[in-house]
């Protein structure tokens, strides 16, 4: 499936470039083998259109297209940021007239800051997610591609694959063809955390 097809999509200013990126923080070397299907079948009840994305070190992550408003390439010096939020807020963005808080969703989970360490750029890719009358933009190093997935191959998130941290938010994972992981975010947890300090 080819990320051209995803609604709403900016032009080529997100940087999209699809890659293969080596395993990561969330990879292991414990054998892990699922019935991959090949042929998914069409039937809504079973499967499910993911947006798949980096969060760091080559770690793959995923999100239901459905709960995604937009892809937004912002401009992270417009950033304005919030005094007293969690760590992972980087503020607020104007976008289109309303305010976009920006979380940088890799540290909202546990991973280390996108930006630690380094001059942050002068762009970045945020998805945008509406639930209820709250939108937040959630900064990712790189978008990569819309991938359809069988839910009845999905994981249930495990203890010894994943940190402490990560568990409460992920719904699962999935294992593809080359045995590489991908984990789907549990967007409503995320918010649900989140909103105590907005």
């Amino acid at each position: 499936m080819s990320f051209a097809s995803f609604p709403n999509r900016q032009s080529d200013s997100s940087g999209f470039s699809p890659r293969r990126d080596p395993p990561g923080l969330l990879a292991t070397s414990r054998a892990a083998t699922v019935a991959y299907n090949t042929s998914v079948v069409d039937n809504p009840q079973v499967v499910q259109k993911f947006l798949q994305f980096l969060l760091r070190q080559g770690d793959r992550a995923l999100i239901p297209v459905e709960t995604i408003s937009e892809i937004v390439t912002i401009r992270v010096p417009e950033v304005l940021p919030v005094p007293q939020m969690r760590d992972c807020v980087l503020g607020v963005y104007n976008w289109r007239g309303e305010m976009l808080w920006i979380v940088d969703l890799g540290e909202a989970i546990g991973f280390p800051s996108l930006f630690a360490g380094k001059r942050p750029p002068d762009t970045a890719i945020a998805i945008a997610i509406e639930q209820g009358e709250q939108m937040i933009g959630f900064v990712v190093p790189q978008v990569l591609d819309l991938e359809v997935y069988n839910l009845q191959q999905q994981q249930e998130p495990d203890p010894q694959l994943f940190p402490a941290s990560v568990l409460p938010f992920l719904s699962g994972y999935f294992i593809d063809e080359s045995n590489e992981i991908s984990i789907a975010i549990d967007v409503p947890s995320i918010f649900q955390v989140l909103q105590q300090g907005l």
